[in-house]
C-alpha cells in the first residue's frame, strides 16, 4: 500500500512539474518550437503560433520547415538550417542575424532566435528547442534612423556625409583596380 501510495505521489508531482512547464511557456513574451530528433513539430507556444500562423494542433508531426517558411536572407540561411545543424552536430546554435520567417497568411517577420539540443539522462540527441522573437519593428527603425542619418530629409538625396563617404569609396575602387570614374 505505502509503494502505491510513494506511486500515485509522484504522478502527482509530475503532472504538477509538467503543468508547471506548459504555464511557463505559454506566459513567456518569445515563440517556442520543440521538436523531435528529425526536426518535427511536437509543441509551440500561442506566441510561436501567432508569428507562424498555424495552430499547434495542425503542426504537430509537421516539419519545422513547412511551419516556418523563410524568405531570402544575406547569406541564404534558414531557420530551418539553422535547426537541421543543431541537430545534426548535437550542440545548440545562438542566434543568426538577419532570419526571416513567412506565416502561413503571407506575412514576413524579421526575428532572432536561438536553437538548443534536447538530450536524455544518456544524453542521446531527443531533439531541438527553437527560441525566438519578432524583432521587424526594431530592424525597421534602424534602417529608417541609418536613411536619415545618410539623407536629407526634404530632398531624400544622400547628405553631405553620405556623399563623401561614397566618393571615397569609388576613389579607393579606382585606386585599387586602376580605373577612371567621372563625377558631374
Amino acid at each position: 500500500a505505502s509503494a502505491e501510495i510513494e506511486r500515485q505521489n509522484i504522478d502527482s508531482e509530475l503532472i504538477n512539474q509538467k503543468e508547471r512547464a506548459q504555464v511557463t511557456l505559454h506566459s513567456i513574451a518569445d515563440a517556442v518550437i520543440t521538436t523531435d530528433a528529425q526536426g518535427n513539430i511536437d509543441y509551440m507556444n500561442p506566441v510561436a503560433e501567432k508569428l507562424t500562423g498555424w495552430p499547434l494542433k495542425e503542426t504537430i508531426g509537421l516539419h519545422l520547415s513547412e511551419v516556418c517558411k523563410e524568405t531570402n536572407t544575406s547569406d541564404n540561411t534558414s531557420l530551418h538550417d539553422v535547426v537541421e545543424q543543431c541537430l545534426q552536430k548535437g550542440h545548440s546554435a545562438l542566434g543568426v542575424s538577419n532570419l526571416r520567417i513567412r506565416d502561413r497568411q503571407g506575412k514576413v517577420s524579421d526575428i532572432e532566435q536561438s536553437v538548443s539540443t534536447i538530450k536524455n539522462k544518456e544524453n542521446q540527441l531527443q531533439g531541438a528547442v527553437v527560441v525566438f522573437r519578432d524583432v521587424s519593428d526594431t530592424r525597421e527603425m534602424a534602417r529608417q534612423m541609418s536613411w536619415q542619418a545618410t539623407h536629407d530629409s526634404l530632398t531624400g538625396l544622400v547628405n553631405r556625409r553620405e556623399f563623401e563617404v561614397q566618393l571615397q569609396q569609388l576613389l579607393d575602387i579606382a585606386r585599387q583596380e586602376n580605373k577612371n570614374n567621372a563625377l558631374l
